[in-house]
């Protein structure tokens, strides 16, 4: 926990800083750091895949705004290697708030054609935590929220040790 405090006490401080600009610094600059720091193996794209392709996903319903490909999944080779565990759907930063319903709509998409165990919603700094196999409105699903900025870096450790 205490590497992983450290990366969120410097990822606060470059949230702060306005460092984090656009979807690709979170994706790359934060999100991996934090997945790498939680003992995921970032540098091998079966266990850390950016860009995965969601299976049986329509090719008539790939657009722009759903092109059928989550920003980040992670998968427990030893348990499935074909099957992602996580997905992990990144905004810019600020923008989570104004694109919620475009975000949960696509995780609910995605999750559609193929189940991740846990889904994120995810601007860096507010964290959003699904259960997909729940019914219901995919908004109903979110099981815990984390602030990257005002939340106790204990329990976002805490949360981030359980939940990845």
């Amino acid at each position: 926990m205490k590497d992983l405090r450290k990366e969120i006490e410097d990822i606060r401080r470059l949230l702060t800083a306005g460092a984090f600009r656009d979807e690709q610094h979170v994706r790359i600059s934060l999100v991996t750091r934090i997945c790498q720091a939680l003992n995921w193996n970032v540098w091998d794209p079966t266990e850390y895949y950016t860009e995965y392709p969601v299976k049986q996903y329509p090719k008539n319903e790939v657009t722009a705004e759903y092109p059928g490909r989550v920003d980040v999944a992670l998968i427990l080779t030893e348990n499935n290697p074909d099957t992602a565990e996580v997905f992990i759907e990144v905004k810019t930063p600020g923008k989570l708030q104004t694109e919620m319903q475009k975000g949960e709509l696509q995780l609910q998409k995605y999750n559609f054609w193929d189940k991740s165990v846990i889904s994120i919603l995810t601007d860096g700094i507010t964290w959003r935590f699904y259960l997909p196999s729940l019914s219901g409105a995919f908004g109903g699903m979110l099981f815990n929220q984390l602030n990257l900025l005002t939340d106790d870096p204990d329990q976002i450790c805490h949360v981030m040790e359980r939940v990845l």
